[in-house]
């Protein structure tokens, strides 16, 4: 599927995920986002800045969800 076209079928996934309220299933619709139909469309918005982002919110995530007793995964 295109980029456009898939980004679409997301988008649905992402109203879905909003509408239960599933954070977790959210966020992983988000990153698939990005990481397929966005970076087809627009191949620069993966940069060092995005990825550093992504990779410190990943961590802090891990670092909350494992002191709530919660698993991240």
């Amino acid at each position: 599927m295109a980029g456009p076209a898939q980004a679409i079928g997301i988008l649905d996934e992402i109203t879905g995920q909003l509408q239960r309220g599933d954070i977790r299933a959210l966020g992983d619709c988000l990153q698939r986002n990005f990481d397929g139909p966005i970076q087809t469309i627009v191949p620069w918005a993966a940069n060092l800045y995005t990825n550093t982002l992504i990779d410190r919110v990943r961590k802090e995530f891990v670092t909350i969800s494992g002191a709530s007793g919660c698993s991240a995964a």
